[in-house]
């Protein structure tokens, strides 16, 4: 098993201007980002302690790429220094010390630091974030996706959603509370979307918008560019280094 958290927000150690929408997806109206954060920390130092899960803590990246088009000006860690700052604090704060192999740190790059077998911090470039934030988008014709498949997310109120993007639960595929993971991932309604982009086919409209793009030339990149990653390069990358994209 694995779990992803984010690592950043108004009180996290590396201070900066970003505010986590808590309350409108479902937290207590009274959580903090210092509670969120400290419950992180619980949380991984327990798992490190007598867990058996792996933990990948993720980092937003919003240094400028001229292949990724941001969901909005944001100023989390948009150079090196600042992103390294972020990976050193946490690990500092888990107990690990200055860590040497931060210096190997690409800004604008997805990239995995493993610090533990349970535990590695993982850096993540921002990017349209599902066309959260266009307006007028032309939905994609067709493409592919590993959502409901080597991803997965749950919300914080227990709904099981196909990929971290899908935030507002607007694709349910079951309830933790409920069922286990295991059986939610292999029921229908999971089972169906996986079928549906093995055959590069976009049935729902969220997942349109998601690939989908403001212009001709972007949506076809964009569909094009996802069966080519997902299809194509992902598996050579990882033929070559096993612990990639395992996340």
């Amino acid at each position: 098993p694995w779990l992803v958290a984010p690592t950043q927000g108004d009180d996290s150690p590396c201070k900066h201007r970003r505010r986590i929408p808590m309350a409108s997806r479902g937290a207590p109206a009274k959580l903090s980002a210092a509670a969120y954060f400290a419950a992180i920390e619980r949380y991984v130092l327990d798992n490190l302690e007598r867990g058996q899960t792996r933990v990948h803590l993720k980092f937003l990246d919003t240094t400028p790429h001229p292949f990724l088009v941001p969901q909005a000006a944001l100023n989390i860690a948009s150079d090196r220094d600042t992103l390294k700052q972020h990976l050193q604090t946490w690990a500092t704060r888990l107990g690990f010390g200055h860590e040497p192999r931060f210096e190997s740190l690409r800004s604008g790059r997805w990239q995995t630091f493993a610090l533990h077998e349970r535990l590695a911090f993982e850096t993540f470039p921002l990017d349209s974030w599902g066309n959260t934030h266009t307006e007028a988008i032309l939905p994609a014709q067709f493409g592919y996706c590993n959502g409901a498949r080597e991803q997965a997310g749950i919300l914080c109120d227990g709904t099981v959603v196909p990929c971290c993007k899908d935030y507002e639960g607007v694709l349910p595929l079951g309830h933790i509370s409920e069922q286990p993971l295991r059986e939610i991932l292999a029921a229908e309604s999971a089972c169906q979307m996986r079928q549906h982009f093995d055959r590069w086919q976009i049935p729902n409209p969220v997942c349109q918008r998601c690939m989908g793009a403001d212009t001709q030339a972007k949506r076809f990149l964009r569909q094009v560019g996802s069966i080519a990653y997902f299809q194509v390069y992902s598996p050579l990358r990882r033929h070559f280094d096993p612990a990639w994209g395992e996340v």
